[in-house]
């Protein structure tokens, strides 16, 4: 693929991207909240006040920072949640997925979120692992989880650029950013994707996580033949398997560099170089000229290497506000409620 992740094709149209598959391994963290000193360091409170944000206000940015990790955590905990720290799978060279949690982010010079809070959105690269007592997956549904990262950089023949990456599932052809259209939340009515699951496989005495790939139906559209619309023209179930992407033009299809194309592996113990994540991974060669990624350390946070701003705000000032915490099925019926509303329903 080129540098956007777009496939390489000839004057006539035809894919000439070639693929090669590599074994890839990466650290991934299982569990731990997200935590924040109590006390903003003196050294924080001076790059709020570099760019002219006072003191006052960035104490307290900082306390409205800190009630948003609470509930983040929280609310991982009320749905029966853990969070899992790192994905890095990429074998072109083109993504550095360096993990930063969100209180490096809040506290680099280097990073500028577009309001306070968005230290929680962009962290990562972040997943989940989901239980219900029984039984263990992995959650995906860009409508309603986080980003794996906001912060990451893409690396390109003309630059170095932040993108927005979801976990996602990818066939051989396909991109899908949820699991099947849920019957008891019809889709024209209320606009709402269930969510996707990619199953876990615990073993070797809880050592061991496999997680496996999901089968989807994938219903195919084509143009009426009035053109006045879409017509179902052929359903077919393909095998998703977990995927970095993101979203380039903000279309509803997602582009990725690399392809996992196995199980992910996650086996309990970090030695270096080696690491406890293994998959294969599937990335499209061709003739351009390549970036070379630096080998680094998964040891060290590295924040980004490009400053933005941080943004100050005039005005009268800093509130600090409680967010409830909501669970996965009181969100769908407020949003249910919402989308009525907007409907003139009642």
């Amino acid at each position: 693929m080129d540098e956007s992740g777009n496939p390489i094709l000839d004057a006539n149209g035809n894919n000439i991207t070639k693929r090669k598959e590599e074994q890839v391994q990466c650290k991934i963290t299982i569990g731990g909240d997200q935590t924040y000193p109590e006390t903003l360091p003196e050294d924080v409170i001076k790059i709020f006040e570099e760019v002219k944000v006072s003191r006052e206000d960035a104490l307290a940015y900082h306390e409205e920072f800190k009630h948003a990790v609470d509930a983040f955590n929280l609310n991982l905990r009320n749905n029966n949640q853990i969070i899992c720290k790192g994905w890095d799978f990429d074998t072109t060279g083109y993504i550095d997925a360096t993990y930063a949690d969100a209180y490096e982010l809040f506290s680099s010079a280097d990073y500028s979120g577009a309001y306070t809070l968005a230290p929680i959105f962009d962290f990562g690269p972040k997943w989940f692992l989901q239980t219900d007592g029984t039984n263990f997956w992995v959650p995906f549904n860009t409508n309603t989880y986080f980003p794996l990262s906001s912060h990451t950089r893409t690396k390109t023949s003309i630059g170095n650029f932040w993108k927005e990456y979801y976990l996602i599932g990818a066939s051989e052809t396909t991109s899908r950013a949820y699991g099947n259209i849920d019957d008891s939340f019809k889709r024209w009515e209320t606009g709402y994707y269930a969510d996707g699951r990619f199953p876990v496989e615990i073993s070797n005495g809880g050592n061991t996580l496999t997680i496996k790939p999901v089968d989807i139906e994938v219903i195919s559209y084509k143009l009426s033949d009035d053109g006045l619309s879409y017509i179902e023209s052929g359903r077919e179930v393909q095998t998703f398997y977990p995927c970095a992407g993101h979203n380039q033009d903000n279309s509803g299809s997602f582009y990725f560099a690399s392809r996992i194309v196995s199980d992910i592996v996650l086996t309990r113990g970090y030695t270096e170089p080696a690491t406890p994540a293994v998959a294969k991974a599937a990335a499209m060669k061709n003739a351009r000229k390549r970036v070379v990624r630096e080998v680094e350390s998964h040891q060290e946070i590295r924040t980004v290497d490009v400053p933005r701003t941080r943004t100050s705000f005039e005005g009268e000032g800093v509130k600090t506000y409680e967010y409830p915490v909501i669970g996965v099925d009181e969100f769908h019926r407020r949003n249910i409620k919402y989308l009525n509303t907007l409907r003139g329903n009642k």
